[in-house]
């Protein structure tokens, strides 16, 4: 299981350099570009707070499914986090769980995600 984190942790960073490369992107306007997404990362990751990550844990923990709204936040809160990390791949799928029609074609699916790690 720590490999799917590992994984994507090794590849991303040769990615994201990869492609501010290909696309010519000079090194002003990435740091620039970076130091934006990631205020805005910081300032949605903000207005979310960690208080909900406890609200769904403990829904999961006592053998409920997480409100659609909580799973929502929950991608608003990931959605700045990657916003925050440097790079274009991570602010392009930060953007996305930002927007509101995203969210809600994600929602459900995670939701089902979740359901068999319930308690019964």
């Amino acid at each position: 299981m720590l490999w799917l984190l590992v994984i994507p942790l090794l590849v991303l960073p040769w990615l994201e350099g990869w492609l501010f490369i290909r696309i010519h992107l000079p090194f002003v306007l990435a740091v620039v570009w970076s130091l934006a997404s990631a205020y805005i990362g910081w300032r949605f990751a903000r207005r979310e707070d960690l208080a909900l990550w406890n609200d769904v844990d403990s829904a999961i923990r006592n053998g409920r499914l997480p409100t659609r709204e909580a799973v929502e936040g929950l991608m608003v809160l990931a959605g700045g986090w990657l916003l925050i990390v440097p790079g274009l791949i991570t602010d392009i799928l930060g953007a996305l769980l930002l927007f509101p029609q995203t969210r809600e074609e994600l929602a459900e699916p995670i939701r089902a995600m979740i359901k068999p790690f319930l308690k019964r």
